[in-house]
């Protein structure tokens, strides 16, 4: 399928993967069993009232909404779990569930749709992989060339692998198969992982949508996918994953079971999710969107970037060698020349960032998981579900744009009962941003941390809001729907196409066209910024610039130049197109660019294509010449080399033999 470029390609077409949408009435699936969980008989015996006391007390005040979900458990012997599955949680370590787990597992094997939301570093992972592996054992194996059954759709690339590693450690000495599909890595390998058949599949959806479409959709198939995850699912939707998630699920069939995990679910995220859900459960563990209470908050205001890089390098000298620190930045260019300051300042570092190659992404993350340097500068695309277990301090030298990205950055330390730190350093220029840390840092129970300064600063930009100096953006990407036009951009773009339409059609269908008002004075100021644009490429060459005023002439002259045209002859119309032709043959020669607007014929577009081929192939002729005479002088005067040498050889021999 086809659909019309938004990226100003100029009416071309772009190629566009989309999977063919199921009729599931026509396909017999394979029946499966959904419901695998038994309440232990002390699980049983509790009342409803001690159920809900050991929610409160013990579980950090877990929150279940929706009916008849399971109770909670209190050891891993109450899950009903197979042997193998036991011997692996206690060999890394798990000694209990912890509070997400002991809730989730209960009410994910008995078969229910579930929504879940706990505190960063809380095992969520966890709590979704090993009911995905009790599913998987009492079905029957995956054949070569057959879909997964449990599916795992990540935001990004480095969530995606980090769940691919967590779910291979448990699925390994079960016997199971999982592969990792994502961007950046090889396709080729994913590939022949999936033709021999795997279990699991961890991927992030546009690579995922690859793969579906690949080969006409018979490389992989979903009709066995019965469990289905979307982890950090509100940064999918934030990320503008939305379609892509919904013609994955699409493909699902109808009686799946789904599961969504996330640190974060805003109101509308949160409506949106629960539209591919059938009667879910919502878990809350601990308030939600909220730091942990283990983690130490504290905020650094400065006047300057000078002041902000030197707090930086007073950090560094106190926790360097103490622990891994992550420090995040809101720009590649800015992770890169810290990198650099921080080089010269004696302090080697690791950077990742959306610009890195994948392979050197996961090298990066290896490195700093393993010690070997332990400073990482990322961007925000670490902040979501990156494991590493010292890391001790997180470092915003850049402020975090938005609430939710506050709560993941400082998320990646102080995980699984440890304790951390996170520092924000700010300048007084960045008043936008301290409404959303005061905010958590107020819900995370650290207001004896907040400085008087960001509270000073909270409270002029509020009153620079009120006065109407400042706005507050609470845009979030989940709305949109890919890349778009600017508003400049847009309206250009909105006015010539109308443009076109006008001069180009009929009047029966103009009328149903929906023409602007004004749409003379609107057309016409198209036309003066298409010639200030084209000024501005030909860098002020008169002779472009006469061709750019010439083309875009008034609505009424473009409307009479096309009917007169249409009346015109062959010879005539052969004559236009000819000067057009050697016009726009004439700026390539130059090095300009062509003036699109006057290509508007087909068989002029065609015969610049030929010219410029011919040109390049005469070009490429001469370029092949000139390398074969070197070739074959060269090989000249290694003969001629040879010969003399020879000769040498020869009159050497004569003089020994005389």
């Amino acid at each position: 399928m086809t659909t019309g470029g938004g990226g100003g390609g100029g009416g071309m077409g772009i190629s566009k993967k989309e999977i063919p949408t199921l009729d599931h009435s026509k396909i017999k699936y394979e029946p499966f069993r959904k419901n695998l969980y038994v309440t232990a008989p002390e699980i049983a015996r509790m009342t409803d009232a001690e159920v809900q006391s050991y929610r409160e007390q013990t579980l950090e005040q877990c929150k279940v909404f929706g009916r008849d979900c399971a109770r909670p458990i209190m050891k891993w012997t109450q899950c009903g779990f197979p042997h193998k599955m036991m011997l692996c949680l206690q060999h890394y370590g798990y000694t209990k569930p912890f509070a997400v787990q002991s809730q989730a597992l209960p009410a994910i094997m008995s078969g229910r749709d579930v929504i879940a939301s706990a505190k960063t570093g809380s095992g969520k992972t966890l709590a979704f992989v090993l009911p995905m592996l009790r599913h998987i054992l009492d079905q029957r194996p995956v054949r070569s060339g057959e879909g997964p059954i449990g599916l795992i759709l990540a935001p990004t690339r480095e969530l995606a692998a980090q769940i691919y590693n967590e779910t291979r450690r448990f699925s390994q000495p079960l016997g199971l198969s999982c592969s990792a599909v994502y961007g950046g890595a090889s396709v080729s390998e994913q590939i022949a992982m999936l033709r021999k058949g795997s279990e699991i599949v961890v991927a992030t959806p546009g690579r995922m949508i690859d793969m579906l479409c690949t080969n006409q959709g018979r490389l992989v198939n979903l009709q066995r996918v019965t469990y289905l995850v979307l982890d950090e699912a509100d940064r999918m939707f934030d990320l503008g994953f939305e379609p892509q998630i919904h013609a994955i699920v699409k493909n699902i069939r109808p009686d799946r079971q789904t599961v969504m995990f996330s640190a974060t679910f805003p109101k509308p995220i949160e409506k949106m999710a629960k539209q591919i859900l059938t009667d879910p459960i919502q878990i809350i563990v601990g308030n939600v969107s909220t730091v942990c209470e283990d983690v130490v908050q504290c905020v650094q205001v400065m006047d300057n970037e000078d002041q902000k890089f030197e707090a930086l390098l007073r950090l560094l000298s106190q926790w360097y060698g103490k622990g891994n620190i992550l420090i995040f930045m809101d720009k590649r260019e800015a992770v890169d020349l810290l990198y650099k300051k921080l080089q010269d300042n004696g302090y080697f570092s690791l950077v990742l960032h959306g610009g890195v190659d994948q392979t050197d992404r996961d090298f990066t993350i290896l490195e700093f998981k393993n010690k070997r340097r332990s400073i990482l500068i990322s961007t925000s695309i670490a902040a979501r579900g990156l494991d590493v277990k010292d890391l001790k301090v997180v470092i915003n030298y850049t402020a975090p744009h938005h609430y939710e990205d506050y709560v993941h950055r400082v998320g990646r330390t102080g995980r699984a009962g440890t304790r951390g730190v996170a520092y924000t350093l700010l300048t007084r220029d960045e008043g936008r941003f301290a409404a959303d840390i005061v905010k958590a840092m107020t819900k995370s129970n650290q207001t004896h941390n907040i400085p008087e300064e960001l509270r000073q600063m909270v409270r002029e930009f509020q009153d620079s809001v009120n006065s109407g100096d400042e706005k507050v953006f609470r845009h979030r990407g989940f709305h949109t729907k890919g890349f778009k036009f600017d508003e400049a951009e847009a309206l250009q773009k909105h006015m010539q196409i109308e443009r076109q339409k006008y001069v180009y059609g009929n009047a029966q269908e103009i009328s149903d066209w929906d023409l602007p008002d004004g749409k003379d004075q609107l057309l016409s100021s198209t036309a003066n910024a298409t010639n200030a644009n084209a000024d501005k490429n030909v860098n002020g060459n008169d002779d472009a610039s006469h061709d750019m005023d010439k083309t875009d002439q008034s609505l009424s002259n473009d409307k009479e130049h096309h009917n007169n045209n249409n009346n015109n002859n062959n010879n005539n119309d052969s004559s236009s197109s000819a000067n057009r032709f050697n016009k726009e043959l004439e700026r390539i020669k130059k090095g300009l660019r062509i003036a699109t607007k006057m290509v508007n014929r087909k068989e002029d577009a065609e015969k610049i294509k030929e010219s410029v081929n011919r040109i390049m192939n005469v070009e490429k002729r001469k370029q092949e010449k000139e390398t074969k005479a070197k070739v074959a002088k060269v090989a000249q005067m290694i003969s001629k080399q040879l010969c003399q040498f020879q000769c040498y050889q020869w009159s050497q021999f004569q003089r020994q033999w005389r």
